[in-house]
């Protein structure tokens, strides 16, 4: 039996763990304001502003890459006050 038919189980049980591991940091950022709209595919890897989630908003129909990061940043002092300022 050769290496690689005993890596191959090995293999896809760390990129399941991976899988799961990014959903549920994703669903962590959307309890904290994080909005994705449908048909959003979010390849494994993606990183994204653990400070601000609120500030990002992902529309419909998109798909990112692995290993994009996405930032985003509230300068205002006023935020414990629920006071933004925000750019478009």
């Amino acid at each position: 039996m050769s290496i690689l038919k005993l890596l191959k189980p090995v293999a896809a049980l760390l990129s399941y763990a991976n899988y799961k591991r990014d959903r549920l940091r994703l669903e962590k950022l959307m309890s904290r304001g994080l909005k994705v709209g449908k048909n959003v595919y979010i390849m494994e890897e993606v990183e994204f502003d653990r400070g601000y989630p609120y500030l990002i908003e992902i529309g419909d129909n998109c798909r990112i890459a692995k290993g994009v990061r996405i930032l985003s940043h509230d300068a205002t002092t006023f935020r414990d006050l629920g006071v933004n300022r925000l750019a478009q």
